[in-house]
């Protein structure tokens, strides 16, 4: 899921819930862009190569331009709720 962030705000302010602010990721990217969800196992910047994959279904990519970026793995579940 790709969750809208300027809008939880609004979510914290009860005007909207978490569920609004989000849609699945393949609806909001570009329809030009192939989305491989895959490990990354080995970034090779001399030959302009990414590795991904484990075990039998190894791969390598070939890119021109390779933007990196850690996500994040959003775990509301292990949020507590004090009432003091």
């Amino acid at each position: 899921m790709h969750y809208y962030q300027p809008m939880w705000t609004l979510v914290g302010g009860g005007m909207k819930t978490l569920a609004d602010s989000g849609k699945p990721m393949q609806s909001v990217l570009p329809k030009n862009i192939s989305w491989i969800r895959d490990r990354v196992t080995e970034i090779r910047p001399e030959g302009n190569e990414v590795c991904v994959g484990v075990g039998n279904s190894k791969d390598v990519i070939s890119y021109d331009f390779l933007v990196v970026s850690a996500g994040i793995q959003l775990k509301y579940n292990q949020v507590q709720k004090h009432i003091s």
